[in-house]
């Protein structure tokens, strides 16, 4: 009985482009899901909205990881309302537009070696401890208090492998020195 199935795994799977791409939404089988692994699973960005996220409210792990995706739809979350841990590592996103549903309940969010710039749009996220950013495109933190305030209460920061242009552009940094006990940083120039 499927339902009765709280971990699901998928490694190394390539899922056809429309038409013959996912359909029907096949995690609704999988209602009571808490774990779920897609990691170098190609998905299509069609398949990634067909997927069925939306019939999985007990979900608190998700890695969604080297699949090759470049952007997620805005609502993808949005019943996944207890997501704690979220992966996303591996991908080409560059923006953050679909954690804004689970904003509120992550503690866990790798978003290492993506595409992403800015962090600019990253919403707030209260609960998060660990946060992995490392190996994007980010070259400069404009506003660390608006980062400060984004993550009140982060404890690691991987910030390694990105393109700072240089030291002093990390150094206001210390506005997160409240909860901050771990930051990773260096330059992938270097």
């Amino acid at each position: 009985k499927p339902q009765a199935v709280r971990d699901v795994a998928l490694f190394d799977v390539s899922v056809p482009d429309p038409p013959y791409a996912i359909s029907g939404k096949p995690l609704k089988w999988f209602a009571h899901l808490t774990s779920l692994l897609l990691v170098n699973v190609r998905l299509s960005q069609a398949s990634v909205s067909d997927l069925g996220f939306d019939s999985l409210p007990h979900l608190r792990k998700l890695w969604l990881a080297e699949t090759s995706i470049s952007s997620l739809p805005r609502r993808l979350f949005r019943e996944c309302t207890v997501l704690e841990e979220l992966y996303l590592y591996g991908n080409r996103l560059e923006a953050f537009d679909a954690i804004s549903d689970v904003a509120s309940s992550l503690t866990v969010l790798s978003l290492a070696d993506n595409a992403l710039t800015s962090l600019d749009t990253l919403p707030i996220l209260p609960v998060v401890r660990n946060v992995d950013l490392a190996d994007n495109a980010l070259a400069g933190l404009a506003n660390t208090e608006k980062l400060a305030h984004t993550l009140p209460r982060v404890v690691r920061l991987n910030l390694a492998g990105n393109n700072w242009r240089s030291l002093p552009c990390i150094l206001p940094l210390t506005a997160l020195a409240r909860s901050l006990r771990s930051l990773a940083f260096d330059n992938a120039d270097s």
